[in-house]
């Protein structure tokens, strides 16, 4: 004996078995008509199958899509923490840098003012040098006045030595000496 075929079970794959078939007769019971309307309901049913096995790949495929989506958007989220961590970094270094460029700046204001005060004093030195220079040289020639005046002096007293009496002529010459050291010092 042997089971009848069933459609359910070529199409959805459940065993069911039938019971088996009595006769030649028996299978020639079935109407036209009927296998008809099995044969157009097989063929939806493997339609549906097919559209329902399609659906399942897209959703599958979906979702595959979602995830690596969300797992994209994860990395986009932690690099847009990350960047604005350094942008506050670098916002902080920046101010930093600003306020170490207006203390730059301040030092660099009162380096350009000592340098002002010691232009001011060299000024005042070169100026001072001058001065010195010139009263170096008036007395320079005060002195060689000064020598000029002994040496007349000295002559003066020799001829007075020659003339008058040599005590005087002597205690002139001391005098004329005494002042020559004085305008020395």
């Amino acid at each position: 004996m042997s089971s009848r075929r069933d459609l359910n079970e070529e199409l959805f794959g459940t065993a069911t078995t039938s019971p088996p078939a009595a006769s030649k007769e028996a299978s020639r019971e079935i109407s036209l008509s009927e296998l008809a309307e099995l044969s157009e309901l097989t063929e939806e049913q493997a339609k549906v199958r097919v559209k329902v096995t399609h659906l399942a790949t897209c959703v599958e495929a979906l979702i595959d899509g979602l995830d690596q989506t969300e797992h994209r958007l994860d990395k986009l989220k932690a690099a847009l923490k990350s960047t604005v961590s350094q942008v506050e970094r670098l916002s902080h270094a920046d101010d930093l840098h600003s306020q170490q460029l207006g203390e730059l700046g301040d030092s660099l204001r009162g380096l350009e003012s000592q340098l002002e005060g010691q232009r001011n004093a060299l000024a005042f030195l070169r100026n001072s040098d001058g001065q010195q220079q010139q009263i170096i040289e008036r007395l320079k020639q005060s002195r060689l006045t000064l020598t000029h005046i002994l040496l007349f002096g000295t002559l003066l007293c020799a001829g007075g030595a020659l003339f008058l009496d040599v005590d005087k002529a002597f205690s002139f010459h001391h005098r004329l000496s005494q002042l020559e050291s004085i305008v020395r010092y």
